[in-house]
């Protein structure tokens, strides 16, 4: 298509004057039945060119293009399956490596779930011992230095049991074996619980925490362990993220179309934005350095959010630096206990 009339005309045409006019050849090719197509430049003709060579021209343009889709469908083929082929190794080698993250990881519960056994059980005799000999049932201890020491390995005794019992909990949510042990809770009582466990560590760093739980408010069907540790969680991070003089507050209400609603909020430092995810992860500390400030496991946060979804709640935590933090823990209303006698939840 890129070449000129003169170099595809044939050179066999019919006797024609350049100064012929259109209609005189036109009416020539009639008489004498020549299938030719003039080439008019200007309103002249300058020649004639064959149908036949037309044709045969865009023959051979159709059987070249076939030709090259031919090969560049081959080529696309070969292409595919170079990429399936590859597709498939890389396939099997994820399915490899996953395979191995599963087993690893499968293993890494199993020995959680039993050194967490194995260590309960020495843990239990030190501190029952520890307290036995604190209370002195058996006859005075002597020193009082001895005295002290026993008490601190009590409270060494039980801070690492709950540690060992949050290792076998994750182990057990990671295995899909943590169940709901479902009862009617007083939610009153479970709050002012989880408070006496975080009376002493308030009053030595001069934290005030108030309450306010809603009058009139309802049972809960739950799991009252789970929903006492979440508790506990929140308000001990709370309580120890929060410098000397500050406070930290508990609100629980409820409404019969939503549920309830538990919000514990501090004045503490509080945590960047981008941190946020990884202080809700198993196992994320958002200050992991070797030197850092405050102790723990970073598995308080991630159980309270897990026992929450597991009774069909949420978490929510918002946090900004040097302003503190505010958690938002809502249970649906499926868990407000329906008692026949109350018109009102009803």
């Amino acid at each position: 298509m890129d070449k000129r009339a003169a170099d595809v005309m044939t050179a066999i045409v019919i006797t024609c004057l350049a100064t012929a006019d259109l209609a005189s050849v036109l009416a020539l090719m009639s008489l004498h039945t020549i299938r030719h197509v003039p080439v008019v430049h200007d309103g002249k003709v300058i020649g004639l060119v064959s149908i036949r060579d037309i044709l045969d021209f865009q023959q051979q343009l159709l059987v070249a293009d076939i030709s090259r889709r031919e090969e560049d469908a081959k080529a696309l083929r070969e292409a595919h399956a170079k990429l399936e082929a590859a597709f498939q190794i890389r396939t099997e080698e994820f399915r490899m490596a996953r395979d191995i993250a599963v087993d690893a990881n499968n293993a890494k519960t199993v020995f959680l779930a039993n050194i967490s056994h194995e260590l309960r059980t020495p843990l239990n005799a030190i501190i029952g011992f520890s307290d036995v000999m604190g209370t002195e049932i058996f006859g005075p201890v002597g020193c009082k230095q001895y005295q002290d020491y026993v008490g601190n390995i009590h409270d060494a005794g039980l801070l690492l049991l709950s540690l060992i019992n949050d290792l076998l909990h994750m182990a057990k949510i990671d295995a899909g074996k943590e169940e709901l042990s479902e009862q009617q809770v007083n939610i009153a009582e479970t709050v002012n619980s989880a408070l006496n466990m975080l009376s002493d560590p308030a009053i030595k760093s001069n934290i005030s925490i108030s309450h306010d739980v809603e009058a009139g408010i309802p049972l809960m069907w739950a799991d009252q362990r789970k929903l006492h540790q979440v508790l506990t969680n929140l308000l001990s991070n709370a309580v120890k993220f929060t410098e000397q003089g500050g406070r930290v507050s508990l609100k629980v209400w409820w409404r019969s179309d939503s549920g309830f609603v538990f919000q514990v909020a501090d004045t503490g430092i509080g945590i960047a934005r981008g941190d946020i995810p990884k202080a809700l992860s198993q196992f994320g500390q958002v200050d992991s350095a070797l030197n850092r400030k405050f102790d723990g496991s970073g598995l308080g946060l991630p159980l309270a959010k897990t026992f929450v979804e597991l009774h069909g709640g949420s978490l929510d935590l918002q946090s900004e630096p040097g302003v503190g933090t505010t958690v938002t823990v809502r249970f649906p209303a499926s868990r407000i206990f329906a008692n026949d006698n109350d018109e009102k939840i009803a």
